[in-house]
């Protein structure tokens, strides 16, 4: 529950400012000076139409922080965010996952197809109705092999993308 839930005044606690600028809290030299902002994404793709919105939006936040700081700011290394540009990354389930090779098998994320299918069973299992599959008529495209997921392969690509995460948020 937000602070301010009690008095109605909790609706914008999100990158942006509101009425009484809680949107600042998020930025650099806000209240709460986050270092790295991540917002994990994986529908389409890293280069999906959500990822560029995602990416847009981002860039429109580090614009509103540097503004801030003046037109001299880019000349001189001494400004408050050091890594203004590496500040709000949107990744991609696996951005920090190391593959043993360039041709190593890739996670297999698709839209409800098998990779993402696997990906919730290994999750939530209990949220994945297969036999729904069965009641399609026609079945979609992206949803003919969603019929070969496996969980304990979802569950050992969660694990690898966990690790990537862990080790890039224990840097």
């Amino acid at each position: 529950m937000c602070p301010d839930a009690a008095t109605g005044d909790g609706a914008d606690y999100g990158l942006g400012g509101g009425s009484r600028g809680r949107g600042d809290r998020f930025r650099p030299g806000g209240v709460l000076r986050f270092r790295r902002i991540y917002i994990l994404q994986h529908h389409q793709g890293p280069d999906g139409l959500e990822s560029l919105c995602l990416k847009r939006a981002a860039g429109e936040v580090v614009r509103e922080t540097v503004h801030k700081w003046g037109t001299g700011w880019g000349r001189t290394e001494d400004h408050p965010t050091p890594n203004i540009f590496g500040w709000i990354q949107v990744a991609y389930v696996d951005s920090f996952s190391t593959y043993a090779s360039a041709e190593a098998e890739r996670i297999p994320i698709d839209h409800a197809g098998r990779g993402e299918t696997q990906l919730i069973q290994a999750a939530h299992g209990d949220t994945v109705r297969m036999a729904a599959l069965a009641t399609l008529d026609p079945l979609s495209r992206w949803l003919e092999d969603a019929d070969e997921a496996d969980a304990d392969e979802g569950a050992r690509w969660l694990e690898f993308c966990v690790q990537g995460w862990v080790t890039e948020l224990s840097r």
